[in-house]
C-alpha cells in the first residue's frame, strides 16, 4: 500500500513537471508562428504605405514637369506678345501725332497697316491649380501664384480678343468717313491701353519666372522628386530680365506720381 501511495505521488510530480504550461506552449509553439506573422504584417503595412507615398510622389512629378513646360511656353507666347506690341506702339506712335495734329496723312487704308490683330495662345489655362495642393506645405504662395497667372492670362487674352474683334469691325465698315472717324479714336485709345497692357505682360513674365523659381526650390526640398531639366533660352532669360527692369521702372514712377499727389 506504501508502494502504491508513493508511485502515485511520483507520477503526479512527474506529470506536473513533464507537462508543458502555457508559457512553454507559447514560447514553443505560439512565437514561431507569431513573428513571421507579425513581420509580415509590418511588412504590408509599411510596404503598401511607400508604395502609396512613391505613387503621390509620381503624380507630383508628372504635374510639376507638366507646369514648368506649359510656364515656359507661355514665356513664349508673351515674347511674341511683347515684340508685337512694341511694333504696334510705335507704328501708332506717328499715328497719334498725325491725329492730334490735323495732318492730312493718315486714311482709313493705312489702318491695317498701323494696327493690327493677332493670336493669343493661352496655354496656361490648361493648369489645374487643384493639383498643387501638395505643394503649399513647401510653399504657402505657389497655388496663389498659379491662380493668379491664369487670371492676368485670361483677362489678357479677353482683351485680345476683343481688340481683334474692334478691329475686323473697322476694316469691314463701309463708309470712309465713319470709317475714318473709327480708325483715329480707336488708335488714339488703343495707344494708350497698348502701353499698360504691355506692363502686364511684364508683370506676367515676372510671375511665370517665380513659378518656375519655386518649382526649382520643390526639387531641392522634396526627397527623391527628380524633376526634369527644362532650362530657360537665352531669349527667355533676355526678355525676363527686361520685363523685371521695365516693370520694376513703372512701379517706381506710380510711386512718385501718387506721392504727388
Amino acid at each position: 500500500m506504501k508502494m502504491n501511495i508513493m508511485f502515485v505521488a511520483e507520477n503526479f510530480v512527474v506529470d506536473n513537471i513533464t507537462k508543458p504550461s502555457l508559457y512553454d506552449w507559447g514560447k514553443d509553439y505560439g512565437i514561431p508562428f507569431i513573428i513571421p506573422l507579425l513581420v509580415w504584417l509590418l511588412t504590408w503595412f509599411y510596404g503598401a504605405g511607400r508604395a502609396e507615398k512613391q505613387k503621390e510622389l509620381e503624380k507630383l512629378r508628372d504635374n510639376l514637369n507638366f507646369l514648368v513646360s506649359v510656364s515656359l511656353a507661355s514665356l513664349n507666347t508673351l515674347i511674341f506678345l511683347g515684340n508685337k506690341i512694341k511694333e504696334v506702339l510705335e507704328k501708332e506712335a506717328s499715328a497719334k501725332h498725325v491725329i492730334c495734329n490735323n495732318l492730312p496723312s493718315l486714311d482709313a487704308y493705312s489702318f491695317d497697316d498701323i494696327c493690327y490683330g493677332f493670336l493669343f495662345d493661352n496655354v496656361f489655362d490648361v493648369v489645374d491649380e487643384t493639383k498643387y495642393a501638395p505643394c503649399i506645405e513647401h510653399n504657402k504662395d505657389f497655388v496663389v501664384d498659379i491662380v493668379r497667372v491664369k487670371s492676368l492670362l485670361n483677362a489678357a487674352e479677353q482683351y485680345i480678343t476683343h481688340r481683334n474683334n474692334t478691329i475686323a469691325s473697322i476694316a469691314n465698315c463701309e463708309n470712309l468717313e465713319i470709317k475714318l472717324q473709327r480708325c483715329n479714336a480707336f488708335l488714339l485709345e488703343d495707344y494708350v491701353n497698348f502701353d499698360k497692357y504691355l506692363i502686364d505682360v511684364y508683370r506676367i513674365t515676372i510671375l511665370l519666372k517665380q513659378i518656375i523659381d519655386s518649382v526649382e526650390k520643390l526639387n531641392i526640398s522634396i526627397r527623391e522628386l527628380n524633376l526634369l531639366s527644362q532650362p530657360y533660352t537665352q531669349e527667355h532669360l533676355d526678355f525676363i530680365k527686361n520685363a523685371e527692369k521695365e516693370y520694376n521702372e513703372y512701379l517706381n514712377k506710380q510711386k512718385k506720381e501718387n506721392k504727388n499727389d
